[in-house]
């Protein structure tokens, strides 16, 4: 037995004793899971009979999702996406990087989606960013637009976007290294993600990554100023105090 994750507009299933999907589960503050968790009595959800405290919860964690929707960018909602260091992120959405190297193929039922590509927060360090300006081939692939890639770059490591969404790319059949390029040097071991019909975004948009695929989740824009109606998030949190 499964139930549709709680979250506004979500259609994944998840067991009967959890809230949600992990990625909407996660995006829901601390203090609304902790007190979902506390007011949890197991067996509620087949007796249907669960605390007062805990609808009160659960009612919460719902106006806040309603809140974060309305605060939060569109622009990759409900796509799943793979976080990738820069500058290698911005040369992917910008055309300049038609591979992602990894050591284990995409799984099949992601090839052909749209993905969001997510910036990391890794700073790589001046030698690696030198040499990518000097040898971009090794990490861009065999016919790499070096030029492209140096005009992209010529502004440095600090101008690239970082911790956010930049664009949006289709995931291709992947390919082993020595398919892609037949060089002897090419490692047996790592495969090329094929990034098609990249889309850079007109802004990044603010969004925490993580390991292998995950549902990509923008941060919600902070209220200007209590002045100007008031934070709806912090209303919200206000009825669990």
């Amino acid at each position: 037995m499964t139930h549709t994750c709680h979250w506004p507009g979500c259609d994944r299933r998840v067991p009967p004793k959890l809230w949600g999907c992990r990625e909407h589960w996660f995006a829901l503050p601390r203090a609304i899971r902790e007190e979902i968790w506390r007011t949890y009595r197991p067996g509620q959800e087949a007796d249907k009979a669960p605390s007062r405290a805990y609808l009160t919860a659960a009612r919460a964690a719902q106006d806040y999702a309603r809140a974060y929707d309305a605060r939060t960018p569109t622009a990759g909602r409900d796509l799943d996406a793979i976080t990738v260091w820069q500058p290698w992120a911005s040369l992917i959405v910008a055309g300049l990087k038609r591979f992602e190297w990894r050591t284990w193929p995409a799984p099949k039922t992601k090839i052909g989606q749209r993905l969001v590509i997510h910036a990391g927060s890794h700073r790589i360090s001046k030698t690696e960013f030198r040499n990518l300006l000097c040898r971009p081939e090794p990490s861009c692939g065999p016919d790499a637009d070096a030029d492209g890639i140096r005009a992209l770059l010529a502004d440095g490591l600090p101008s690239l976007p970082f911790g956010a969404g930049v664009g949006e790319v289709t995931l291709g059949t992947p390919r082993t290294a020595p398919e892609i390029d037949p060089d002897p040097r090419s490692d047996p071991g790592k495969w090329g993600w094929p990034m098609l019909d990249p889309v850079a975004w007109d802004a990044p948009v603010p969004a925490r990554g993580a390991q292998g695929f995950f549902r990509f989740m923008p941060s919600p824009v902070p209220e200007p100023h209590p002045s100007a109606g008031g934070d709806p998030v912090a209303a919200v949190m206000g009825q669990l105090l």
